[in-house]
C-alpha cells in the first residue's frame, strides 16, 4: 500500500451499511401526516446522524419539505440566551436581507423556518421574546402547510436544552414550553413534523414516563448493526481476511466507531492488533478509575455511616449489575432487582452502559465494555 493510499484512507467515512427498516420507518414518518412527536433513541456508535443526515438530503424532496436540522452536540448550550441566539441568531436577518438584496430575489428564495422566524422577528426586547417565542414560528408553518410544504424540525441530541430555564424566578424550564409547543404543532393541529434525536438513553426514560409526552409521542429504538452487517462490511466491503474480521467481531462486536479505528490503523500499517489492544485498555481503564474512586471515597475518614451505607449500596449494585451483563449481557430491572436510579443515570451519562427504556434493561455500550467489566471482577476476586 503506497503512502498516498494510507493518507486517504485517515479521510475516508465508514460506508453506509443496511439500515433498510429504520429508513423505511422513518420515511413513512415524514411522508405521512404529523400527529406526534417522534423520538428517536440508540446506542452509542449506530451512525443514527449519518442515516438522518442521509433521508433528507437524499430521500426527501426539497420542494415539497421544509427541513430544519439542528445538531446541539456542536454547541454551547447552557441558557436560554444561548438557545435564542443559535435558533434566531442576531446577525440573521442582515445576512438574509443582504442575501436577497445581491440575488435579487426579492423574497422570493426559499429561507428555512427558523431564519424566517428571526428574519420576521422586529423586536429586541427580552421579555417579548420570552413570552412570543413561538408565535411567528406558528405564523411561518401555517403559511408552509398552505402552500403544501411539510416543515421538519429535528432536534440531534436535544438533552442538552434540557436544564435550560426562561424564567428563574417561575422556574419554567425551555424544554417544557418546547414540548408543549411542539405537542400543539404534531398531534393537535398536525402542521410539522418534530423529531427529537438523543443517545442520553435515561433522559428517554424520564419522558416516556411522562403522561403529557407517552400519550402524544412515539418512542423509536435504533439497534446496532447486526454480525452478518459487521461481516459484510469488513469482508465484502473492506476485504479483510476473516481471521481478522473475527477477532475484530469476538471484541467489538457492533460498535462501528471502533471497528472503525482499528480498520483506519490496519489499512495505514497493516497492523490491527495494537489499536485493538489499546481500545479495549481504554474502556477497561474508565471502568476501573470510575470503580476505584467510589473505593478510595469509601475509605475517607470524615465521612459518617449513613453516607459510608450508601457507597457501599452503591457498589453492591454496580456489581450485581455488571455480573448480570458479562453472564447474559443484560440487567433487566423488573426481573434481576433493584437500580439504583442515580446509579443508572451516572453511567449512562458516562457511557458505560446502555438503557433500554421500553425494556428496562441494562446492557453494556460495547463488546469492549462488556470485556472491561469482566476484567473487572476477575481483578477483585484476586
Amino acid at each position: 500500500m503506497s503512502d498516498k493510499e494510507k493518507i486517504n484512507y485517515f479521510t475516508k467515512r465508514p460506508p453506509f451499511i443496511n439500515r433498510v427498516a429504520e429508513k423505511k420507518y422513518l420515511l413513512e414518518y415524514f411522508n405521512g401526516a404529523p400527529t406526534n412527536i417522534l423520538f428517536v433513541y440508540w446506542p452509542k456508535s449506530t451512525w443514527k446522524t449519518a442515516l438522518i443526515t442521509k433521508i433528507i438530503n437524499l430521500e426527501l424532496d426539497n420542494s415539497k419539505f421544509d427541513i430544519n436540522f439542528i445538531n446541539l452536540r456542536m454547541v454551547l448550550m447552557n441558557n436560554f440566551q444561548d438557545f435564542k441566539n443559535l435558533f434566531f441568531p442576531l446577525d440573521l436577518m442582515w445576512k438574509s436581507k443582504k442575501k436577497l438584496k445581491w440575488l435579487k430575489l426579492d423574497g422570493k428564495v426559499n429561507i428555512p423556518l427558523l431564519w424566517e422566524f428571526w428574519y420576521e422577528w422586529k423586536s429586541e426586547d427580552e421579555n417579548m421574546m420570552k413570552s412570543n417565542l413561538f408565535w411567528l414560528m406558528e405564523k411561518k408553518l401555517r403559511e408552509l402547510n398552505a402552500n403544501w410544504i411539510k416543515p421538519v424540525i429535528i432536534l440531534d441530541e436535544f438533552q442538552y436544552l434540557k436544564n435550560i430555564i426562561i424564567d428563574e424566578k417561575n422556574n419554567l424550564l425551555l424544554v417544557e414550553e418546547l414540548f408543549k409547543f411542539f405537542i400543539w404543532i404534531t398531534k393537535q393541529y398536525n402542521l410539522c413534523h418534530v423529531v427529537c434525536l438523543t443517545s442520553d438513553s435515561y433522559y428517554m426514560e424520564e419522558l416516556y414516563s411522562d403522561t403529557k409526552l407517552a400519550n402524544t409521542s412515539d418512542f423509536y429504538l435504533m439497534e446496532h448493526l447486526s454480525k452478518k452487517d459487521i461481516y459484510y462490511w469488513l469482508e465484502e466491503k473492506e476485504n479483510i481476511d476473516k481471521k481478522i474480521v473475527k477477532k475484530i467481531w469476538d471484541n467489538l462486536w457492533w460498535s462501528v466507531w471502533e471497528i472503525w479505528q482499528v480498520l483506519v490503523s490496519y489499512k495505514n500499517t497493516w497492523d490491527y492488533k495494537f489499536k485493538l489492544d489499546d481500545l479495549l485498555q481504554v474502556k477497561y481503564s474508565l471502568v476501573a478509575e470510575w470503580y476505584n474512586l467510589l473505593e478510595e471515597w469509601l475509605s475517607n475518614l470524615d465521612l459518617d455511616e449513613k453516607e459510608k451505607d450508601k457507597i457501599k449500596q452503591k457498589i453492591e449494585i454496580f456489581l450485581n449489575i455488571i455480573e448480570k451483563i458479562v453472564k447474559k449481557w443484560e440487567f433487566i430491572r423488573w426481573k434481576d432487582g433493584l437500580a439504583h436510579f442515580e446509579l443508572i443515570k451516572e453511567l449512562v451519562d458516562k457511557d458505560l452502559w446502555f438503557y433500554n427504556t421500553k425494556q428496562l434493561k441494562i446492557t453494556a455500550n460495547s463488546k469492549s465494555l462488556e470485556k472491561a467489566f469482566k476484567r473487572l471482577l476477575k481483578e477483585l476476586i484476586k
